[in-house]
């Protein structure tokens, strides 16, 4: 998991959230809005920030400078 987290990945079903679907080096992968407000659409690149459980917490393609995964 460790690999993913802090990786790219791209949008298949609109991300919000609740739900949404990503591919991540070839593998889909359940996911959610890091933030609960953003939304992701079909194409857009998004970062993994966390993963918990079987579900991939992501943000934009860079995360703000004051967010430090790891706190999360």
């Amino acid at each position: 998991l460790e690999a993913i987290e802090g990786g790219h990945a791209t949008v298949l079903e609109e991300v919000d959230a609740d739900r949404g679907l990503i591919k991540i080096d070839g593998e889909m992968w359940q996911a959610r809005s890091f933030d609960g407000h953003e939304k992701y659409l079909p194409g857009q690149r998004v970062q993994v920030i966390k993963v918990i459980g079987a579900t991939a917490i992501v943000w934009r393609e860079t995360l703000p400078e004051h967010i430090e995964p790891n706190n999360i």
